[in-house]
């Protein structure tokens, strides 16, 4: 087939082709030329042989299949996109009537759906480019086709639908002149346009109820599409619409989509549209509308509710019933929008009242059900009810439906098992782990619903609250009588869980007067606590969770000290429980001993004042633990944990001199252990692996004898991180303004934290792991957690499962308790140093040989650390240092330490991002997530690592932030100067830090040496031919980039003209950006700040250096008289304001059309041709004021 075959062998052939792509039985290899056929026809041959190919096949007596009129279809489609303006008139008008005969003829072989929608996006193509211009009347005839039947109403639908799509939903018209001309001539047509799918929807639903009612079953059937297309399109115009159109007719609309939800086959589209409608952003009088459903349809909804809550569990059900409750949810901010003086707009108080009760009752309804989604739907309702001033205080609403909610959402929050689910939950989630981040979800917000109810009625929550408390206790002595202990999976247990939550969210909002009636219900549920006798753990654990909520009730009584000694005596009678390792309840009194010691950290943070005045016994109750603690280290962390809690109260200690005294005392024991370890923290690494049995093959921990030298170790190191994350300073206490009371102590052991790191590191070194177990020689590599939480999978936490301690859980392998051992001593190291930049201040930057102790210390065999160790040193420990550093020590301390720092980090990234294409392949069944795991690694540390640059450049003193507990806040990078801070200045005059930093932010920019040279010796420059591939290539580190680009070229901007060698990187900076252009240009959020850099660059360095405008030069497909009219422009010195920057992007963009990199999708993608059609000329509406213009106006003639 070629150009000269005849055209009726042309047809015949690309029909044959067509069948056979689509025929099943044909070899690949035949499909495949078939398929080229087809290719090379449409690349290839005249347009008019296409346009008349086109015709052949989607004729109505034509013999052709299905298949081949959708090519017919498509090649017509095509013809219009791309070539539409290389015909001459006569053409389009043949092609333009053929289409409309088409939509018009309702032509039997046009009956498939899939034909419909081609026809459709056809002639939206040609109203893409003609309308309304040039086809003022294409409403008027797409009307007229509804009127010739089924079939052509069913055409003209899919072809508003595609348009809509097309122009406003998906914005996919790249003309944006053309796309805002079509959407502002459909808003002005929406008088006409919306009336009319109003009417083909009540016409033809009409026409449907009459022929079920003669059981004309076919007939009815046929109606059904269309009315689906037309409730889609109602659909698709709700979502940008002005909803006065909604009006139309008293909002008829409305009442079509509620009597339609109780049709089986219209209710998914029709309950869709209002979910749309009532999701609408606008002010109050533009949703005015909206309150109609509070009449008629309110009744409809609430029958349609009680009808699907009732039926069966399937797919279509679920969604339905999902997208029904959210619809019932968004009314109440509707009714919360519209209620204004206890009534509802446009409605009496009497009817307003009988609304907010039906409604209510509706969500009550609602919330019964068991469904999951549905749940959470429902109750986001009851929380925007309940955070509304007026309707919250409804009388009715407290006295009647709160506790009959309570009691309901109380039971939901009860968790269960995922293999007893209901049917309906079952259908939204395919796996356990789906289920719990959703349900822990869901209880975290309906535990916050709880707490608005109970700040607006007190009492009513609080009564009901301790009822069900009352109530499980009572439950929980009837089952002591015949089972002694509670199970973790066991009903009883589920309950206690829900009671605690509960207990929290009610009384953490409840109004306490002092002494009053409910203040002394409280401190006698914290007595009924007390007093419950059992020995289970389980229920010992939850009864000190119910103490703890109960807490807030001493902070009201005139009498707390009886209270407080028996809630703390209690709490440490938990604290020394004995159990032998062989019992089976060793495991939750265990947690039960961690438990309690955390709650007095909860109570010390919650409450200080409160317990200040036992100060003195929470000391000696710590002491008397620190006596009982066991060589194994058996209540090591539980001890730890109650000096913490001391730690944190000993800020509020209004004496400088005690505060001090504690620090010590905590520390002493703590220090004769540091002596004890000495020889090993200072001793070679081989004294290290020994004493922690890494040179030994593991074994059980019960068995094992290095398990006491893990356990001293690790509770040294913590003992400081605690003293360190739980102090803060108090220059309003000392003598000496910003000294913490921890300085002197602590600044004795900081020279074994940092050998302690130095021999750690060495545990990554190739030397010192063949001196290791094969077991161990991973030790500070990514833990599972962490590479479940960079791989995004849901792991259960505290913050989501507070009781997840209880549960029951695996026994520990021991390798991996030693590795845990291992890093949390790691970690808690780097954070002591890092807290010691603010609690230590200068003297911690004064100490001797800082910098070179840095390099040999921390930085030791720091090539061998893996990126995720690499991290934490970034975050805990430098990151913290670089904000902390005081002025006078930049040049002797921080210089010198960021020096090194950001070699290695840019040699690190430099080499890892060159030999990630050529990694290897795994082996393993979890290939992809290594490689996943890999990739996302090496960007988080490209992206953190820019950050600290940004940090470097930008920070200042002031900048950083402390809480209340002495620990320092994450800052947020892009809340930093956005000017040069004193630090970056001389970060930049440094020779060897300004060559790290514009590297560094080069290579982000997707840059490195190779490519500048490559650049400079090419007389035009072409981006597939080069033998290097960009280092860095990760988008949003270019986009972090860009901004240090601004900074750089600012700097060098203002530098004093002797500086002409800082001049000379000018062109590399350029290349960097058009690099970045090419790599990241399609990404909507690097395209503007790249091209704005690009013009700042240009405008900077264009008089001061003349290879600037040679890059441009060399860009391929550059328009050189285009680039001369630009750098006249540039040079021109003409006064900036927003209208010339812009207009210089704009032009610089078009200049840059070949540079700017596509999407791999768009690649080979032909560009649809849509031009600018004559601009609409509206006449203006005379503004003038007549008393100005009256002269003009004639009006002095007018009395005359």
């Amino acid at each position: 087939m070629n150009v000269e075959t005849p055209i009726e062998t042309v047809v015949q052939q690309l029909a044959n082709a067509v069948d056979l792509t689509m025929n099943p039985s044909m070899s690949p290899e035949k499909r495949h030329e078939a398929y080229r056929l087809c290719d090379s026809f449409k690349n290839e041959f005249p347009l008019c042989v296409q346009c008349q190919c086109a015709l052949y096949f989607t004729s109505d007596n034509a013999p052709y299949t299905d298949m081949v009129r959708h090519f017919g279809l498509q090649l017509m489609e095509d013809c219009i996109k791309f070539r539409w303006y290389q015909m001459v008139q006569d053409d389009k008008l043949l092609i333009f009537n053929t289409i409309m005969s088409l939509v018009n003829s309702g032509s039997p072989t046009l009956q498939i759906n899939y034909l419909k929608d081609a026809l459709a996006r056809v002639v939206v193509e040609m109203i893409k480019r003609e309308w309304p211009q040039h086809w003022p009347g294409m409403l008027n005839e797409l009307e007229y086709a509804t009127t010739l039947g089924c079939c052509q109403t069913e055409t003209v639908l899919l072809i508003f639908l595609r348009l809509i799509e097309d122009v406003i939903l998906l914005q996919t018209v790249d003309n944006a002149a053309r796309r805002r001309e079509i959407n502002k001539e459909l808003q002005l047509s929406m008088s006409k346009i919306f009336p009319f799918f109003l009417n083909v929807i009540d016409t033809h639903c009409r026409q449907y109820l009459e022929f079920l009612s003669r059981n004309e079953q076919n007939s009815a059937t046929s109606l059904i599409r269309v009315i689906k297309l037309a409730l889609a399109n109602i659909g698709e115009l709700f979502e940008f619409i002005q909803l006065s159109h909604v009006n139309f007719k008293d909002c008829y609309i409305i009442t079509v989509l509620c009597s339609l939800l109780d049709d089986i086959n219209f209710r998914q589209p029709a309950v869709d549209c209002l979910s749309v409608l009532l999701s609408r952003k606008c002010k109050n009088e533009e949703r005015e509308c909206i309150i109609h459903f509070f009449d008629q349809p309110l009744h409809q909804l609430s029958m349609v509710v009680l009808k699907s809550i009732n039926q069966e569990a399937n797919d279509e059900n679920n969604i339905f019933l999902k997208t029904l409750s959210k619809v019932v949810s968004m009314l109440s901010s509707v009714l919360c929008a519209f209620w204004k003086d206890n009534k509802l707009h446009n409605f009496s108080v009497d009817e307003s009242e009988k609304i907010l009760m039906y409604y209510v009752e509706l969500l009550h309804v609602c919330l019964g059900h068991a469904s999951l989604n549905v749940i959470t739907n429902i109750n986001q309702a009851w929380c925007t009810l309940f955070k509304h001033t007026e309707i919250s205080k409804n009388i009715l609403l407290q006295q009647n439906y709160i506790p009959k909610w309570f009691l309901l959402s109380s039971k939901k929050l009860i968790k269960i098992d995922y293999k007893n689910l209901d049917p309906f939950t079952l259908l939204d989630f395919t796996d356990e782990e789906s289920y719990n981040t959703v349900f822990y979800h869901t209880r975290a917000e309906i535990v916050e619903t709880i707490r608005c109810a109970s700040a607006v009625e007190n009492t009513i929550m609080f009564t009901v609250t301790e009822n069900l408390l009352k109530s499980c206790i009572e439950k929980t002595s009837t089952r002591m009588k015949i089972v002694p202990f509670c199970k973790p999976d066991s009903e009883e247990f589920l309950e206690w869980e829900v009671i605690v939550l509960i207990l929290d969210g009610v009384v953490s909002k409840l109004s306490l007067a002092p002494d009053s009636e409910i203040v002394r219900r409280g401190l006698k549920l914290i007595e009924l606590c007390l007093k419950f006798d059992t020995s289970d753990p389980l229920i010992l654990s939850f009864l000190l969770s119910s103490v703890s909520a109960l807490f807030f009730f001493l902070t009201a009584t005139s009498w707390p000290s009886e209270y407080l000694h028996a809630t703390l005596n209690k709490m440490y009678e938990y604290l020394i429980l004995e159990c032998h390792p062989d019992d089976q309840l060793y495991v939750p009194i265990k947690d039960l001993r961690f438990h309690s010691a955390s709650l007095f950290i909860k109570l010390s943070i919650k409450f200080p004042h409160l317990l200040l005045p036992v100060f003195d016994k929470l000391c000696s109750l710590s002491d008397q633990l620190l006596l009982k603690t066991s060589k194994t280290g058996e209540h090591l962390n539980v001890c730890l944990r109650l000096q913490e809690s001391l730690l944190v109260l000993n800020n509020y200690v209004p004496d400088f001199e005690k505060q001090a005294q504690l620090i010590t005392h905590i520390l002493e024991p703590c220090q004769l252990m540091w002596q004890k370890l000495q020889s090993i923290v200072t001793g070679s690494p081989e004294g290290l692996l020994a004493y922690l049995g890494l040179d030994r093959p593991p074994v059980d921990l019960e068995s094992d004898p290095c398990l006491q030298n893990r356990n001293h170790l690790s509770h040294c190191v913590s003992v400081l991180a605690s003293v360190m994350t739980r102090s803060n300073t108090n220059s309003s206490l000392s003598k000496v303004p910003f000294v913490s009371p921890v300085t002197e102590p602590v600044l004795l052991l900081l020279p074994n934290v940092f050998l302690l790191i130095k021999n750690l590191n060495s545990l990554c070194s190739e030397n010192v792991k063949k001196l290791m177990h094969p077991s161990y020689t991973t030790i500070l590599q990514i833990f599972p957690q962490e590479r479940d939480t960079l791989l995004g999978k849901n792991t259960v936490s505290e913050k989501n499962d507070p009781f997840q301690m209880f549960r029951q859980k695996p026994k520990p392998d021991p390798t991996y308790k030693i590795k845990c051992s291992i890093l949390n001593v790691y970690e808690s190291c780097l954070l002591v140093l890092g807290k010691s930049c603010l609690l230590i201040g200068d003297r911690f930057y004064a100490l001797q040989n800082f910098a070179p102790s840095f390099i040999a210390t921390i930085m030791s065999d720091a090539d061998s650390l893996p990126h995720v160790r690499i991290r934490i040193i970034m975050k805990y420990f430098i990151k913290p240092f670089l904000i902390n550093c005081s002025s006078k020590y930049y040049d002797t301390v921080l210089i010198p330490i960021l020096n090194s720092f950001l070699s290695h980090m840019l040699i690190r990234l430099s080499v890892t991002w060159q030999n990630l294409p050529e990694r290897e392949e795994y082996d393993s069944k979890e290939a992809d997530s290594e490689e996943l795991l890999e990739d996302m690694m090496i960007r988080l540390l490209t992206r953190e690592y820019l950050d600290l640059i940004r940090l470097c450049l930008t920070i200042s003193n002031d900048s950083k932030k402390t809480s209340p507990h002495g620990s320092v806040e994450e800052i947020p990078i892009y809340q930093a100067n956005s000017d040069l801070s004193e630090l970056g200045v001389k970060l930049l005059r440094n020779e060897q830090s300004r060559r790290l930093i514009i590297e560094s932010i080069l290579n982000g920019l997707s840059w490195n040496s190779t490519i500048s040279q490559f650049w400079k010796t090419c007389q035009i420059f072409q981006w597939d031919n080069r033998p290097v591939l960009p280092p860095w290539l990760d988008s949003q580190s270019s986009y972090k980039a860009t901004y240090l680009i601004q900074l750089i070229v600012k700097h060098l901007a203002v530098e004093d003209e002797r500086e002409r060698a800082a001049m000379t990187i000018a062109p590399d900076l350029l290349i960097a950006v058009l690099e970045s252009l090419h790599w990241f240009g399609h990404h909507d959020s690097n395209i503007g700040p790249l091209l704005a850099t690009c013009l700042n660059i240009y405008e900077t360095f264009r008089s001061k250096n003349d290879q600037i405008l040679g890059v441009l030069q060399k860009l391929p497909q550059i328009n050189l008289e285009t680039l001369e009219r630009f750098d006249k422009w540039v040079m021109s010195n003409e006064t900036l304001n927003n209208k010339v920057n812009k207009g210089k992007r704009e032009m610089l963009k078009k200049l840059l059309t070949g540079c700017i990199g596509k999407d791999v999708s768009q690649t080979h993608k032909c560009k649809a041709e849509l031009r600018d059609l004559p601009k609409i000329h509206i006449p203006k509406v005379c503004t003038s004021d007549l008393l100005e213009n009256g002269d003009d106006l004639n009006i002095n003639n007018l009395q005359n």
